[in-house]
């Protein structure tokens, strides 16, 4: 910083659960479930249910997420 350059890209830990790197653009990269979301659950049977149930628990976390940005950001713009 004191020698002129800028940041163009932070990456980031979203409540120990989503790691991403956020650009200057405001452009969300590298999305990667953290330990917390992709350990296994013994109850689960196969490979279909582990993955529909690991989709279920990163959409919910990415919309958790991507509200927080935009709330940190100043909200979405009123038309």
């Amino acid at each position: 910083i004191a020698a002129g350059k800028q940041c163009t890209r932070l990456a980031m830990t979203w409540d120990d659960k989503i790691s991403f790197v956020l650009t200057e653009s405001l452009a969300i990269k590298g999305v990667k479930p953290l330990d917390v979301i992709t350990e296994s659950d013994s109850s689960t049977r196969n490979d279909e249910e582990r993955f529909d149930n690991d989709m279920m628990l990163m959409t919910g976390e990415l919309s958790k997420l991507l509200a927080e940005i935009v709330e940190a950001l100043g909200g979405e713009a009123k038309a």
